[in-house]
């Protein structure tokens, strides 16, 4: 379960863990049409879901576009390195697509079922 008094850190580590279903330390394509599916369920066919991780993908693309050119600038990010798109969301990438929620869901998991 996670505590109320989870750190940022914490919660954004949990979150990813969550949505990498894999387990192989970024969140890809296939990662994220498990979690669509499980949380929309039949309320988007099969065509939708595609297109939705399909746009979700490229703003990725896009991210990662200004992470290269702010890193040729010698921004803030000079020297991370991303993986193809196709390796998938890193959690670096994560953290910062999540940098714009100021709260954090609070997760609650229950433990011990009678």
């Amino acid at each position: 379960a996670m505590s109320d008094r989870a750190t940022r850190e914490d919660k954004l580590d949990f979150m990813f863990r969550v949505y990498d279903v894999d387990r192989d330390g970024y969140i890809s394509f296939s990662d994220l049409e498990t979690i669509v599916k499980h949380l929309v369920g039949s309320s988007l066919n099969e065509e939708q879901v595609g297109e939705l991780i399909t746009r979700a993908m490229g703003e990725l693309a896009e991210l990662r576009k200004k992470t290269k050119s702010d890193e040729n600038d010698g921004g803030k990010d000079a020297g991370r390195s991303s993986p193809s798109l196709g390796g998938g969301i890193t959690f670096d990438e994560f953290r910062v697509i999540m940098e714009g929620n100021k709260k954090l869901p609070t997760v609650k998991v229950p433990v011990g079922f009678d």
